[in-house]
């Protein structure tokens, strides 16, 4: 069943609708156990029979930064692939025209061998 939890002050306030019942965790980390607690008291169950998922609620508003962030993230990682495949071309390049490894990394900057293994 799905449940959510809820920051109140400087604890949890946990909600599960599908039983019209919740509870109160003073931690995150107690969220679970007490949502799970909470439940197989109410269904007259042991804990272990009773599966709860519980979501954390955060402000729309920080939902929408983290997913932008995200989106970011994925840019960056694209932009690191090309890049990379961009700077072994340029070594290759270089060495096809007859450069040494030294000249290669003197021209971008680099070790002699982060040269060669962009030439890899």
């Amino acid at each position: 069943m799905e449940a959510t939890a809820t920051l109140r002050g400087k604890g949890w306030a946990i909600d599960i609708p599908e039983l019209g019942t919740g509870g109160q965790a003073s931690t995150v980390k107690r969220i679970d156990a007490t949502a799970t607690e909470v439940a197989a008291l109410w269904l007259h169950r042991s804990p272990e029979d009773v599966d709860v998922n519980v979501t954390l609620q955060i402000p729309d508003e920080t939902l929408v930064i983290w997913g932008s962030a995200q989106e970011l993230c994925e840019v960056a990682r694209a932009a690191t692939l090309e890049a990379a495949v961009l700077r072994k071309r340029a070594v290759q390049g270089l060495r096809e025209q007859g450069y040494t490894l030294d000249a290669v990394a003197r021209a971008f900057g680099i070790s002699t061998q982060r040269a060669h293994q962009l030439t890899q």
